[in-house]
C-alpha cells in the first residue's frame, strides 16, 4: 500500500466452509486414509461426521497422530495434495472473490481459527497457502480484530495478513467474512462483517445466533464484489 494514500479496507476471509469447501476436502482425506488404513480409515470418517453435523472444528492431523506416527502421517498428506493438485477445493465465489479484491487493490488475508498443522495442510493443499494467512486459536475473531483498532479509529493489520513484511498495514476498516455468527462477537466500531450462509449445506449448530447491524448475511461470496462494488474501483 502506498503511505500517502488514503488507507483502504482490509478484507479478513476465514477458510473452512467459507472460502474452503471443507466437506470435500475432507471426505477426499477420509476416502485416502480408508484407502490406506482401512480399519483407522472407517473410524476417522465416523468421528469427523459426527463433529461436523455439530459444526465443531475437527483436526484430523490431531486425530492421526494418535493412530499414527509422523512418517505416516506425512505419507498421506503428500499423496493427498498430489491426488488433489487438479481440483478445485474452493467454495464457489472464493477465487473470484479473491480476484476482484485484488483487481481492486484491497488488502486481504486469511484470518482462520484452528490448530496450526492442520490448518496449515488444508492451506496448502487448496492452494491457499500463496495468500497471507494468521491462524488464530480464539474462535472470537472480532475480538481479536478490536485489538487492531487504533484510538484513531483505524486498524493496524499483524503482518502475517500484509501481502509483504514491512508495508503499511494501516487501514481504514476491516471487514471479516465468515460462516458462523460467534466469530462476529466482538466486533468493534468501525468494523463490519459478512455472515455467509452457504446454500448447499445445511445450517449446523455453531452456524446459528444472532448477529448485529454491523453484518451482513450473504449466500453467495460474489455478493461480497457487489456490495462493496469491487468491481468498479
Amino acid at each position: 500500500m502506498n503511505e500517502n494514500a488514503e488507507p483502504k479496507n482490509f478484507f479478513a476471509l476465514d477458510l473452512d466452509r467459507c472460502l474452503l469447501d471443507l466437506n470435500e476436502t475432507t471426505r477426499l482425506y477420509n476416502e485416502l486414509v480408508i484407502e490406506r488404513y482401512p480399519s483407522i480409515g472407517t473410524q476417522l470418517d465416523r468421528v469427523s461426521r459426527a463433529a461436523v453435523s455439530k459444526g465443531d472444528s475437527f483436526d484430523i492431523y490431531q486425530y492421526l497422530a494418535t493412530k499414527l506416527d509422523d512418517r505416516a502421517i506425512e505419507d498421506l498428506n503428500l499423496s493427498y495434495i498430489k491426488a488433489v493438485e487438479n481440483k478445485n477445493l474452493l467454495n464457489d465465489g472464493a477465487s473470484q472473490l479473491m480476484e476482484q479484491l485484488a483487481l481492486s487493490e484491497h488488502e486481504y488475508g486469511i484470518l482462520t481459527f484452528g490448530s496450526l498443522r492442520w490448518q496449515e495442510f488444508k492451506l496448502r493443499a487448496s492452494g491457499l497457502d500463496r495468500v497471507p494467512h494468521l491462524i488464530t486459536g480464539q474462535k472470537e475473531k472480532g475480538r481479536l480484530i478490536a485489538s487492531w483498532r487504533q484510538p484513531s479509529g483505524e486498524f493496524i493489520v499483524p503482518d502475517q495478513l500484509l501481502a509483504q513484511f514491512g508495508q503499511s498495514g494501516i487501514f481504514s476498516s476491516v471487514i471479516l467474512v465468515d460462516d458462523k455468527p460467534d466469530s462476529f462477537t466482538g466486533l468493534p466500531a468501525g468494523a463490519r462483517g459478512y455472515l455467509y450462509k452457504n446454500p448447499r449445506y445445511k445450517t449446523l449448530p455453531s452456524q446459528q445466533g444472532g448477529i448485529s447491524g454491523a453484518v451482513t448475511i450473504i449466500d453467495d461470496l460474489r455478493q461480497v464484489v457487489d456490495n462493496e462494488q469491487l468491481s468498479d474501483n
